[in-house]
């Protein structure tokens, strides 16, 4: 490795042989003789891309340490390093192989079958604005958001917002594990634009009558439970197949319920009052048929698809003249989440029985219902009678 200094141009170069080729690195003169200790590490950091090129032997680590300062200060040269590859001598990862070997990694310790699907339908719409074979290291910020600025013509905000926070979280391990040299993606960003009234639409609050008169018409008590189950409880369709009779306290009159979502048990969860006595002619049944009352709750859900299940009900309601509202289960989880937010500290009681963060909870699961207008207009009206 050889220093020249161009006195006619002020300015320093660093030239390195790559494979025989002369190749050289252009630096402004005064700042490294401003300062002798970035300048003897750009001195160490060429020496060592010279010694380790093409053999592919790691990088020392002040090496990296340098090239993430350079990526600050200098992008020309930092972008001419990564055009030839040289800032990626641990591993030359392929943006493909990138995602595929992750997705191995974190499947192996134990991901779920539907988060390493989501993982790989990711992989599939970042594919769609990228070579395969093109390193990660050389992919910046904007041209990844210019990518989803396009995908956002054909896919839903909310799955490219997830698609975002996966290719940030990709990007971070590889740059935790010292693959790549910068972390371009920590700061992208995608940008809702719709409003917060849309992320509510379609879903309804179905009042307690209304569910009332929809749920005589489920005879099976096992399935008119289970139904009940999702409105009073706020449950998924799928959460009630990780809770056991087990989890019911009787005297606490209370569920450990099952989140399917993070595969856990999210606590203890209050059984409302109106479903109580539902909850309890089940169990009594379950206990006269069998003896005693033990494993799922409900062994209905593991006997056929969701889909099924879903179809089932709505017949039900079609065929005695029910009205079926939109997003059926959905409507039903959270109108159990816009009541328990109007309890004294009902935002946390709710992140806290229903599953949700807050933060999600303020963004999907709030809204004006009627009962709102009644307790204002009814609370002037009874002033106006006293006085």
């Amino acid at each position: 490795m050889n220093t020249y200094h161009r006195h006619d141009s002020g300015s320093i170069r660093f030239v390195i042989y790559l494979d025989g080729s002369r190749t050289f690195f252009g630096f402004p003169e005064a700042p490294l003789k401003a300062s002798k200790v970035y300048l003897r590490e750009l001195e160490d950091l060429f020496m060592d891309i010279e010694m380790k090129h093409p053999s592919g032997s790691q990088l020392e680590e002040k090496t990296w340490q340098t090239l993430r300062k350079l990526e600050k200060s200098n992008k020309r040269v930092h972008q001419k390093l990564m055009k030839y590859g040289l800032v990626d001598q641990r591993k030359a990862l392929g943006l493909k192989e990138a995602f595929e070997s992750y997705i191995d990694l974190r499947s192996s310790e134990g991901w779920a079958p539907r988060t390493t699907n989501n993982w790989h339908q990711t992989k599939t719409r970042v594919l769609q604005g990228f070579d395969p074979d093109m390193q990660i290291s050389s992919i910046t910020r904007s041209s990844m958001a210019i990518h989803f600025g396009d995908l956002r013509k054909k896919y839903a905000e909310n799955t490219l917002i997830k698609d975002v926070k996966n290719v940030k979280q990709l990007w971070r391990h590889f740059f935790d594990e010292k693959d790549i040299p910068v972390n371009e993606m920590w700061k992208l960003a995608f940008k809702r634009k719709q409003s917060r009234a849309s992320n509510n639409s379609g879903k309804e609050f179905i009042q307690p009558e209304r569910f009332r008169e929809a749920l005589n018409t489920i005879k099976p008590l096992q399935e008119k439970t289970l139904l009940a189950y999702y409105r009073w409880m706020g449950a998924r369709q799928n959460d009630a197949k990780g809770d056991f009779w087990e989890d019911v306290n009787w005297t606490k009159k209370a569920v450990n319920r099952f989140c399917c979502k993070k595969k856990e048990k999210i606590g203890w969860c209050p059984i409302p009052y109106e479903y109580f006595p539902l909850l309890k002619s089940w169990y009594e049944q379950v206990v006269l048929e069998q003896g005693k009352a033990e494993g799922p709750l409900f062994p209905w859900l593991r006997e056929s698809a969701s889909s099924n299940q879903s179809a089932h009900f709505i017949s039900c309601l079609k065929r005695n003249k029910i009205q079926v509202w939109p997003k059926f289960f959905m409507s039903l989880r959270s109108s159990r989440s816009i009541e328990v937010r109007r309890l004294p500290n009902g935002r946390y009681l709710e992140a806290k029985w229903i599953g949700h963060t807050a933060e999600i909870s303020d963004l999907h699961y709030d809204a004006v219902i009627d009962n709102d207008f009644d307790l204002v207009v009814n609370s002037a009206k009874s002033k106006q009678d006293e006085a």
